[in-house]
C-alpha cells in the first residue's frame, strides 16, 4: 500500500476516493478483511515472481521503536520458508531471521527466492522472538505462465512523396537496434513479468521489423487522416477515425503476413491528433492492435498501450465510465431472454399437430406446421446467439471497468500519465511501470483472449 493512497487524516495524500474498497486488496491472501495488528490495520503487500527466478530484492520496513526501548540481539524477526518460497541475504546465504539490532533506518534488504511453482496464493507470516506474527507478505501463485507473442510493424508512406519515411525513422539501424533491445528488456523484465507473462518478440532486431506501405493521400480523401497543407508529407490522425485506420492496417497486415495471435504494434509515420503517444482499445477485448504515432520507439509507451489492449483502462478513468453501456447491455439481455420465452411458447402451440397441417394466418399467409416449427427454431437460435453476444459484451464491460479511481499523474502505475492534463503538474513518481495486483488477472485474461 502506497502512503499516497491513504486518506489525509491517516498521513496519506488522499489520491483516491476509493480507499475503503482498495484496502481490501491488501488483505492476507484468501481473506476478505484487512489484517489488524495491535489495533492498527496492516496492509499486506503482494510480490510476484517466476518459479526458479534468480531472486527478488525486497526492502522490509521494521519499526523497532529503539527510541522507546532498548533493542538487543535477542530481538529478531523470523523469515519463514513455505512451499519452496524462502529468503536469502545479499551474499546468497539462506536467511531465517533478522536481528533488529542490525537494522539501519528501520529498513532491511532481503532476497526472496521461489524454488518450485506455487499453485495457490500464499501468506508468509513474519514472527518475533515470542512467535507472535508481526508482519505478513502475500505471494502470488505462479504455476501458470502465459506467453504473449508480439510483432512490431512499421507503417510507411507507400504513395506519392515518401521522404517522410526517412525523416521519421532515420537511417541509423544501430541506434534503433539498441532502442529495441531496451524496449524488450523493459517489457520483459520490468513490466509484463509482474503479471507472470512472458513476451515473445517476433523481431530479433530493427532490420527484421516488417513493413506495410499505405497510400495516406488516398486515406485522406476518405477523411481518415489529414495533411495540414497540400504540400505536407506527413499525415495526421483525425479525431473519431482511428478505429477505421486500425481496421485498414489490420486487414493489410493479415493480407501480407497472415493473422497474428498476439499483440500487433503498428509504429507509424503518422503524426498524433494532439499530445497522445499511442492508441489502443480495451473494448472489444479481442482487439490486439496498438498504434504508435511519429515513429516513436519508447518502452513505457509500448507497455502502456499493450496494457490497454490487454484490458486495462487508465488509473484515472472513472469507475462508472461504462455504466451506460452496462445498463443498455443488461436491458438487451432481458429483451432477448423474453423473446426466447415467447418464441418457444409460440412453437409449442404446434407441438402436437401433424407436420403436414396447413395453418392460416391473419393477412392471408399459409404455412405448414413443419415450416412454422423450422422457422420458429431458427428464430429461437438467432435470439439465443444475440443473447450470448450481449452476455459476453456485459462480461467484457464489467471486466475492464476500473475498480478504483486515482487522481491523474499521481501514481507509479503503468496506466497513469506522466503529466496531469488539467494542472500541467508532472508525475513525481520515479517509476511508471507498476501493475496493481487487481490489474494482473485482467491482463492475463487479455492474453488468453487475443491468443485464441
Amino acid at each position: 500500500m502506497r502512503q499516497s493512497y491513504m486518506p489525509k487524516d491517516q498521513w496519506g495524500d488522499g489520491i483516491t476516493e476509493d480507499f475503503e474498497k482498495l484496502k481490501k486488496e491488501y488483505a492476507p491472501a484468501g481473506e476478505s478483511s484487512v489484517w489488524v495488528h495491535e489495533g492498527e490495520e496492516y496492509y499486506v503487500p503482494w510480490v510476484s515472481m517466476f518459479p526458479k527466478q534468480e531472486g527478488v530484492e525486497l526492502m522490509l520496513s521494521a519499526c523497532t521503536y529503539s527510541d522507546l526501548m532498548e533493542v538487543t540481539d535477542q530481538d529478531i524477526v523470523t523469515l519463514p520458508e513455505k512451499n519452496g518460497v524462502y529468503f536469502k541475504d545479499k551474499t546468497g546465504k539462506k536467511l531465517t531471521k533478522v536481528k533488529l539490532s542490525e537494522i539501519k533506518d528501520d529498513m532491511v534488504s532481503v532476497i526472496l527466492y521461489c524454488k518450485n511453482p506455487v499453485s495457490k496464493d500464499l501468506v508468509l507470516d513474519l514472527k518475533d522472538k515470542d512467535d507472535k506474527v508481526v508482519g505478513k507478505l502475500n505471494f502470488l501463485k505462479n504455476d501458470e505462465i502465459v506467453d504473449l507473442p508480439i510483432r512490431v510493424i512499421k507503417i510507411l508512406e507507400g504513395g506519392g512523396d515518401q521522404s517522410i519515411n526517412k525523416r521519421v525513422f532515420g537511417e541509423s539501424i544501430e541506434s534503433y537496434d539498441n532502442t529495441l533491445k531496451g524496449i524488450k528488456d523493459q517489457i520483459t523484465n520490468k513490466g509484463l513479468n509482474q503479471a507472470l507473462i512472458k513476451p515473445k518478440f517476433e523481431n530479433s532486431n530493427f532490420a527484421s521489423i516488417k513493413e506495410i506501405p499505405i497510400d495516406f493521400r488516398e486515406l485522406s480523401k476518405e477523411g481518415l487522416v489529414k495533411f495540414i497543407t497540400p504540400t505536407s508529407t506527413q499525415p495526421h490522425f483525425v479525431n473519431g477515425k482511428t478505429d477505421e485506420v486500425r481496421d485498414i492496417l489490420l486487414s493489410k497486415q493479415n493480407e501480407l503476413y497472415g493473422e497474428f495471435k498476439g499483440i500487433l504494434i503498428f509504429v507509424t509515420i503518422v503524426a498524433p491528433k494532439g499530445r497522445e503517444a499511442g492508441f489502443s482499445w480495451t473494448i472489444p477485448r479481442s482487439n490486439n492492435v496498438t498504434i504508435i504515432p511519429n515513429g516513436l520507439f519508447d518502452s513505457i509507451t509500448f507497455l502502456h498501450e499493450i496494457s490497454h489492449a490487454l484490458g486495462l483502462e487508465h488509473t484515472f478513468t472513472k469507475t462508472n465510465y461504462y455504466e451506460r453501456n452496462i445498463k443498455i447491455t443488461k436491458e438487451n439481455i432481458e429483451i432477448y431472454k423474453d423473446n426466447i420465452v415467447k418464441r418457444k411458447k409460440f412453437v409449442d402451440k404446434f407441438k402436437k399437430l401433424k407436420s403436414s397441417n396447413i395453418i392460416n394466418f391473419k393477412g392471408g399467409d399459409k404455412k405448414t406446421v413443419e415450416l412454422i416449427r423450422y422457422e420458429g427454431q431458427l428464430n429461437i437460435k438467432k435470439q439465443e446467439n444475440l443473447l450470448k453476444k450481449e452476455q459476453i459484451e456485459l462480461q467484457n464491460y464489467l471486466a475492464v471497468s476500473n475498480k478504483y479511481n486515482f487522481i491523474q499523474a499521481h501514481t507509479d502505475n503503468i496506466m497513469d500519465y506522466p503529466v496531469n492534463e488539467e494542472t500541467g503538474k508532472e508525475n513525481t513518481n520515479v517509476l511508471a511501470n507498476i501493475y496493481h495486483k487487481y490489474q494482473i488477472p485482467i491482463v492475463r485474461e487479455g492474453v488468453k483472449i487475443i491468443s485464441k
